[in-house]
């Protein structure tokens, strides 16, 4: 028997609702819609750390308020797969669905990285 191992990549591309970005360059200019980016960013890689190491800990109230946190904060700076992807972890907890908690934090982290990736560089893109 012949077996063909075919890798699997995870291309979790990350949806950017452009317009979010841009209405905050437009409205702030590009010194202080960097600045607010950056801070947004910022904020919101430190928490996934949080996230990450209260996954760790097997903490899974400060999880779900990590997750809900991150919700808001990326809708509001355009981030949808990332809110959508946080929302969906925030549904497994309330189901005790330890399974798919492993495999949505895990996304969660790969589409969080990438939109965040983005989000900084939204600015050097728009001039």
């Amino acid at each position: 028997m012949n077996t063909t191992i075919v890798p699997l990549r995870h291309t979790d591309a990350p949806a950017v609702q452009t317009e979010a970005l841009q209405t905050l360059h437009a409205s702030l200019g590009p010194d202080e819609s960097r600045d607010v980016i950056e801070r947004a960013v910022f904020e919101l890689s430190d928490r996934l750390w949080l996230l990450q190491k209260a996954l760790h800990d097997d903490e899974m109230d400060e999880v779900q308020r990590v997750a809900r946190s991150l919700i808001a904060v990326s809708a509001q700076m355009g981030l949808t797969e990332f809110s959508l992807v946080a929302s969906d972890l925030v549904r497994c907890i309330a189901k005790s669905d330890t399974v798919s908690i492993g495999a949505v934090a895990a996304r969660l982290i790969r589409v969080g990285e990438s939109s965040l990736f983005v989000a900084v560089r939204f600015p050097e893109n728009t001039g």
